[in-house]
């Protein structure tokens, strides 16, 4: 029988290679090392990520861990092998002052979110900014999307804004291997200004961070992001053994809801078995303007209407 302490999982990559142990992690090293595209910062997300479906045994068991992770760097491997970055070298980089922000075409956001960030999922009704540190054939170190506000489980714990479309939703952020330090929260700063001279519309900025995944939003809270909250019921689901965000389930099956997903789908689906951590919801005005003062709201899992 398994004791309190093996029953209760994390799934954040420390806690991972901890259970591991020190030949666990030089197995799932030599991996990452072994499989091109497949870097080991990816690997431990994505091993955070899809262990959650896997029982208490299993996810104890350094051989079906690893197991795992070979599948998850082939699969790493096959979705990276066409779209590898044009990034300038850490040797040639500029001064972090002198990088440009803009507006990125979408299929380029599309390509790095799809393959790059952990979710490897991109949102269709987004606009991308970037930080580029070199010509335009060079790919952006640093990629965010913004996308329209629909989070109505957050209806009664948002700041109290000027009327509406002030809203967006930063959707995805993601810096490549190889940028310079603090330039996320520079480029957070870079992008609110942007934002303020390009869609004067907007007020406030909101996103998620999963702690889950090893996430703790140091570089939002060094450009002073606010907690509102904290999201709960976090769940992941699965298709064919990997994950899938609720949107992709709502625009592949035209539902999220599980119990109808897994009539549907039948084995093929799954949800993750174990308790995850809530997400943490950030807020940051575009005008240095200060949240509602209290404390922190409690807001239901989101799913798509």
């Amino acid at each position: 029988m398994l004791d309190g302490s093996r029953l209760a999982l994390s799934f954040d990559p420390e806690s991972i290679l901890l259970r591991l142990g020190a030949s666990g992690h030089d197995g799932l090293l030599q991996i990452a090392n072994d499989t091109p595209d497949a870097d080991l910062a990816s690997l431990k997300q994505q091993l955070s990520m899809h262990l959650p479906r896997l029982s208490v045994d299993e996810n104890w068991s350094p051989t079906v861990v690893l197991a795992e992770a070979q599948r998850l760097a082939a699969r790493l491997h096959a979705l990276r092998r066409d779209h590898r970055p044009v990034l300038l070298p850490p040797s040639e980089l500029p001064l972090l002052q002198s990088a440009q922000v803009e507006q990125i075409e979408p299929a380029v956001a599309a390509t790095v979110f799809d393959r790059y960030h952990y979710l490897l999922s991109h949102r269709w009704d987004s606009f991308s900014v970037g930080l580029h540190f070199g010509p335009r054939a060079c790919w952006p170190f640093i990629v965010a999307s913004l996308s329209p506000f629909d989070l109505a489980n957050m209806a009664d714990g948002l700041p109290t804004l000027e009327g509406p479309g002030t809203l967006t939703v930063l959707s995805r952020l993601f810096a490549f291997p190889g940028a310079p330090r603090n330039s996320v929260s520079y480029f957070l700063g870079q992008l609110r200004s942007y934002l303020t001279r390009t869609r004067p519309e907007l007020g406030f900025l909101v996103t998620y961070v999963n702690p889950n995944v090893g996430f703790h939003g140091a570089s939002y809270r060094a450009d002073n992001w606010q907690v509102l909250g904290y999201e709960t019921g976090t769940s992941y689901c699965y298709v064919d053994q990997d994950y899938r965000t609720d949107r992709q389930l709502a625009q592949e099956y035209g539902t999220a809801d599980p119990e109808a997903l897994s009539c549907t789908l039948g084995r093929r689906f799954r949800r993750s078995c174990h308790n995850l951590k809530p997400l943490l919801v950030l807020a940051r005005s575009l005008h240095n303007q200060p949240n509602a003062p209290g404390a922190p709201s409690v807001f239901p899992r989101w799913s798509p209407t």
